[in-house]
């Protein structure tokens, strides 16, 4: 029962994951990557002659795949997550049971982790607290 179940939950979230991550690679790849190129023109003007470790074509060719792979991941993680704790979440039916596990996983992975600690702590420029502030993102 457990197998079938977790199965049946694996394919739909592999799918719902892959769709996701593709969506949200297309949208990068459509709005959020003019302005970067904007502002690697604007860089290129103040510092010309900086090598680039990877081009800018292969980057944007990635861009999509690793976001559907990224989606596909997360997807199958929730699909573990939610048959482990299916039967603990309040409510009968399974898709408001996913829905509620999926806004608990989005508010403490995603929203409070941004929160809490944002892209530029204080002190991102200093060498010497890299390793503490690497440490406090993973943990």
């Amino acid at each position: 029962m457990f197998a079938n179940r977790l199965s049946n939950v694996i394919k739909a979230s592999i799918v719902a994951g892959l769709v996701a991550g593709l969506v949200m690679g297309l949208f990068h790849f459509l709005v959020t990557e003019r302005v970067i190129d904007q502002a690697i023109a604007l860089e290129s003007e103040a510092s010309p002659g900086t090598p680039e470790l990877v081009s800018r074509g292969a980057q944007k060719g990635t861009l999509v795949v690793g976001s559907g792979l990224y989606g596909l991941i997360v997807g199958v993680i929730f699909a573990f997550v939610f048959v482990l704790l299916e039967r603990l979440l309040p409510g009968k039916r399974s898709g408001a049971k996913a829905l509620l596990l999926a806004g608990v996983m989005w508010w403490f992975f995603g929203l409070l982790l941004q929160l809490k600690y944002s892209a530029t702590v204080p002190g991102v420029g200093d060498p010497a607290t890299i390793y503490s502030r690497q440490w406090l993102q993973v943990g």
